[in-house]
């Protein structure tokens, strides 16, 4: 079992059993975290841990979703559905000791019972390669349909996805260039710089459409079925002013090496049979992903934001194509100590 894995687990324990014992642990998980601070390698002249022990900030999340399908149907005329989601609202509480930390967060839309969207994200950063994990479940969007130029009579009466997005990056210069300094504020970024970076990427969503009724001949619940992995590369800055400021700016294209999107449809309401065909995308489609983040510190207090964009587009504009795209932004406040 590696380091971080004994230390989640004392961590687990450590709050779950009598205080002596507890006192014992404590201080087995903070070894474990000094001797991990220990063996960071950074040129400290560019990046440093800093010298408190403690973090605790308050944030607020808002996260969105935009999708565009374009499909040519039978009798040739062109369908658009654009499908935007609600905002999606977050409120939490984050604290970490020596770069171990959690997270408590809500959704006030959720706690008030005005939608059932759900959203998880695990992530990971140090200075030479990181993770974001994140899992969907959004049924709240709004919904407009065109065939042509003119907006169609169907009535789309409910649409989900569910996705699971994993993006993965290493960093050639992590001596020098701090991803945590910028996103989850355990390392201060002293001087500018930046570093190209490898990035890999994977996908698995499900897309589902329930149109209620239409005079066109559309499928009753039709459902597309996304996955793919990409890899590729980028680079990525932080820029270090003057006036206590860290700018970060960051770009990762990928090209899918691998991909499956097949549409689901009933090929006869009254029996439920449906049919699936796999559709044809054959060029090398580009998946795209870029970071931004502004911090100001003084002292032992900071602000910031830190924003990212995932998007791709896949298929061929002349039949068939989707573009899926998710953003999500964050400010917060926070004090060490």
């Amino acid at each position: 079992m590696n380091g971080l894995g004994k230390i989640f687990i004392l961590f687990v324990i450590c709050c779950c059993v009598p205080t002596s014992a507890g006192a014992q642990f404590w201080h087995r998980l903070d070894s474990l975290l000094t001797v991990r601070q220990s063996k960071v390698n950074t040129d400290t002249a560019f990046v440093r841990l800093p010298r408190q022990n403690w973090f605790v900030k308050v944030r607020y999340d808002g996260f969105g979703s935009n999708i565009n399908i374009h499909n040519r149907m039978e009798d040739d005329e062109m369908m658009t559905i654009k499908m935007k989601s609600t905002l999606r609202t977050t409120v939490g509480v984050s604290a970490s000791y020596k770069g171990l930390g959690f997270t408590f967060s809500f959704a006030p839309r959720r706690l008030f019972h005005k939608t059932s969207d759900q959203e998880y994200n695990i992530n990971f950063y140090n200075n030479w390669w990181g993770a974001d994990v994140t899992f969907t479940n959004i049924s709240d969007f709004d919904t407009d349909t065109k065939i042509g130029h003119v907006r169609s009579s169907a009535v789309i009466e409910s649409t989900r996805l569910y996705g699971m997005s994993v993006n993965t990056y290493y960093v050639f210069n992590g001596r020098k260039f701090s991803y945590p300094a910028a996103f989850n504020n355990t390392m201060i970024q002293k001087r500018s710089a930046g570093s190209v970076i490898a990035a890999a990427t994977f996908y698995n969503g499900q897309l589902s459409i329930k149109v209620s009724e239409t005079r066109y001949n559309m499928p009753n619940e039709p459902s597309i079925t996304m996955r793919h992995a990409a890899i590729g590369g980028g680079y990525a800055y932080n820029y270090v002013t003057r006036y206590h400021w860290l700018l970060h700016v960051s770009a990762q294209p990928t090209f899918m090496i691998w991909k499956n999107y097949t549409l689901r449809v009933e090929k006869d309401r009254e029996t439920g049979e449906t049919i699936s065909n796999r559709l044809p995308i054959q060029n090398a489609q580009l998946y795209f992903l870029s970071r931004v983040g502004a911090i100001y510190s003084r002292g032992h207090y900071y602000i910031g934001f830190m924003g990212v964009l995932q998007t791709y587009r896949v298929g061929n504009s002349d039949e068939f194509s989707i573009q899926n795209t998710y953003w999500k932004g964050r400010i917060y406040y926070g004090v060490r100590f």
